[in-house]
């Protein structure tokens, strides 16, 4: 999927994108438990430096801000201006002052020499470019740090007729071309 068709969909979708969310872990789609589970494997410790590549409305902010604490940094980048809109109006009303928020395109994002970990949430294979983002990436990482990829699968318990009443509702969703 081209990338302009990518910020089209996040346009349209980046208001109610954080309720989209909640209904889909109500209907036992546990996309927060899971991001739960990649911000710990970050192994994250306070005043720590880690990137949220693709970060979107910033639903990984505040396990990441509580593991990395005040005097740690997050980054957030993302290719949608209007997600990163939603993701600057929760900083702000939390009073994180320890967040840089970028509007970039991943595959064009220079990452910073010496941060200690990177996470991005069902995106990166969204992106051509992810092997090389990747790298990049991982070479900008101190030693021992970790860069955690969380995307999507269908659960092999699944039968076929949940996983495509599952993708009709993600019909908009450029993630699920994938899942197809």
């Amino acid at each position: 999927m081209d990338k302009e068709k990518i910020v089209a969909v996040y346009r349209r979708r980046a208001s109610s994108y954080n309720s989209d969310v909640k209904f889909f872990n109500l209907i036992g789609w546990r996309v927060n438990f899971y991001r739960k589970i990649a911000i710990k494997a970050l192994n994250l410790s306070k005043g720590d430096t880690v990137v949220d590549l693709c970060c979107g409305t910033g639903l990984n902010f505040s396990d990441l801000f509580n593991a990395v604490g005040p005097e740690g940094k997050i980054i957030g980048v993302d290719l949608s201006a209007d997600m990163l809109k939603v993701a600057e109006k929760q900083v702000r009303e939390q009073g994180w002052n320890n967040f840089t928020l970028i509007h970039k395109d991943a595959a064009k994002y220079r990452f910073p020499d010496e941060i200690n970990s990177i996470v991005t949430s069902y995106a990166i294979t969204l992106i051509p470019e992810f092997d090389t983002i990747i790298s990049r990436g991982a070479n900008s990482l101190t030693e021992g740090g970790r860069f955690v990829i969380l995307d999507f699968k269908k659960p092999k318990s699944w039968p076929d007729w949940l996983a495509k009443l599952m993708l009709s509702l993600c019909s908009s969703n450029p993630m699920a071309e994938r899942m197809n």
